[in-house]
């Protein structure tokens, strides 16, 4: 029945993010029925009992994690489509399940109810689509009618290639996906190479200065007794710009304004990934702590856009100094925190060392009417020290305060 509810099987222990999914879901322009499971065995059983249109399916899980868990459900019910919601650390996983048969993933945290509904009206429609070109290119010879038919209505792009990598048919949606009639398309050589059974993004030019993004899958099919390829393109643009507009936003909020560095949020944020990084590459790091002497005195003596100069001219020598792939934050109003990896022992010392250099040829320039003194303190950790962002913090700057000191000691 066309009037029948979208029955929704969600398959997620984390509470938080189920609430969050059916509220998402209650913006949806049709209707539903969310059955809930916090386990897989609990969602199989689920699956035993009820009909079920898709399933969200998350890769950690109590009973099964990563991508065994997609094969466990596909393999039991393939004819049920799975969109899978994973953390961030899962998208690789995503992937492979992508290429193993699942319609779609959404990251946790980066979704929203226009997406996440998007993803559950589409993944339903291209996982009934495909079910029926697999079913259909057996008798193909004779329904090839039904099947453009077919095809023409389908709201993904396709195009059915030869075994030359010419295009034989263009469908409407794959008009609107390469801004081109079908006249301008058929007969051309299709100018992305491909694999059946694999899927991937494709940047499609769209005139000028302009570029789409699409995923598309493909899949070998005997038409008249000869090889073609069934190419499906999924138009990706929006989702793509919507996500990078998002990324945008957040990156902002975990800038420092003044300096354009990561402010403390932001060196949470990254110091997280590059510590499982290192963990895994069974590397050590180094933490720098650097605080400006007297920024006090100098925006009582000379004003504070002094002040402001002073904190620029230092996020200036820490560029000169540290490397691209390093964590660099104003963690603070007068402090800096710069968080590397210690791929060779002797790379802190060599850093430590440019730190002083650069900050003695900025002095030199006499640009300000004051001396720049920078406080350094620094502290290591690795896999056998063991890793933690807060001991490395304040061990850095209790070796700062020990080198503030002893500058006050020599006065």
């Amino acid at each position: 029945m066309i009037n029948e509810p979208t029955k929704i099987l969600l398959i997620e222990d984390n509470q938080s993010d189920a609430l969050a999914i059916k509220i998402m879901l209650e913006s949806a322009e049709f209707s539903f029925i969310l059955e809930k499971a916090d386990t897989l065995k609990s969602g199989l059983k689920i699956l035993t009992e009820k009909q079920v249109n898709i399933i969200l399916l998350d890769l950690g899980l109590p009973d099964s994690k990563g991508l065994d868990t997609f094969i466990k459900v596909h393999d039991e019910y393939p004819d049920v489509p799975v969109v899978m919601y994973t953390g961030l650390e899962d998208e690789d996983l995503a992937v492979k399940a992508l290429q193993k048969g699942a319609q779609d993933y959404l990251v946790k945290g980066k979704v929203d109810s226009r997406l996440l509904v998007r993803a559950i009206k589409y993944s339903i429609e291209r996982h009934r689509l495909r079910v029926e070109l697999k079913r259909m290119s057996a008798e193909l010879e004779k329904s090839e009618t039904r099947f453009h038919s077919l095809i023409d209505r389908s709201s993904d792009g396709i195009l059915i290639v030869d075994n030359e990598g010419i295009i034989q048919y263009v469908n409407p949606a794959a008009e609107k996906i390469f801004c081109k009639e079908s006249k301008e398309l058929i007969d051309k050589k299709f100018e992305f190479s491909f694999e059946s059974g694999e899927t991937k993004m494709i940047d499609i030019p769209r005139g000028k200065n302009e570029m789409g993004k699409a995923e598309m899958r493909v899949m070998q099919t005997e038409l008249r007794g000869s090889t073609f390829y069934i190419v499906d393109l999924k138009d990706m643009t929006e989702i793509v710009e919507h996500v990078e507009e998002k990324k945008m936003l957040r990156e902002m909020t975990l800038r420092d304004e003044l300096t354009g560095l990561y402010n403390r949020r932001g060196f949470y944020t990254h110091a997280e990934q590059l510590i499982k990084v290192s963990k895994r590459n069974k590397e050590s790091v180094i933490l720098f702590f650097i605080d400006v002497d007297n920024l006090k005195s100098i925006n009582d003596t000379y004003s504070h856009q002094a002040g402001d100069d002073a904190l620029v001219d230092t996020t200036s020598i820490i560029k000169k100094t540290f490397r691209e792939s390093d964590i660099i934050a104003r963690f603070g109003g007068d402090e800096f925190v710069i968080l590397a990896r210690l791929v060779k022992k002797s790379i802190g010392d060599k850093l430590a060392n440019r730190f002083k250099r650069n900050l003695n040829l900025h002095n030199r320039k006499n640009i300000r009417p004051y001396k720049l003194s920078l406080s350094l303190g620094l502290a290591q950790g690795g896999p056998k020290l063991g890793i933690s962002i807060d001991e490395l913090l304040k061990k850095a700057d209790e070796s700062m305060y020990e080198q503030k000191e002893e500058k006050k000691e020599k006065l």
